[in-house]
């Protein structure tokens, strides 16, 4: 269930997620490791709202979604490094 894992988790498992904990404010880097009930209470965020919206993002991923959670960190790395390193730097 959502509400029990960390904001790490939920967003390296459903990528959308990211753009609807940016719409709450919810940091899922460097507070990331809050459970996502702990994370909502300490914010004053509705969680039912929070909720409905990550259910819509993560039914409407895209065949692209890529679960960090099954890759190795050199995996991982390459895939920053070709996705945003050049992007960011230009």
């Amino acid at each position: 269930e959502l509400i029990n894992k960390t904001i790490t988790e939920i967003v390296s498992e459903h990528n959308s997620a990211a753009r609807v904990f940016d719409k709450y404010r919810l940091d899922f880097c460097c507070s990331g490791d809050l459970v996502l009930q702990d994370a909502v209470k300490e914010a004053n965020i509705a969680v039912d709202f929070l909720l409905e919206d990550l259910k819509v993002a993560i039914s409407g991923e895209s065949d692209e979604n890529i679960d960090f959670t099954d890759l190795t960190v050199s995996e991982v790395s390459e895939i920053l490094r070709n996705d945003y390193h050049d992007f960011l730097r230009h």
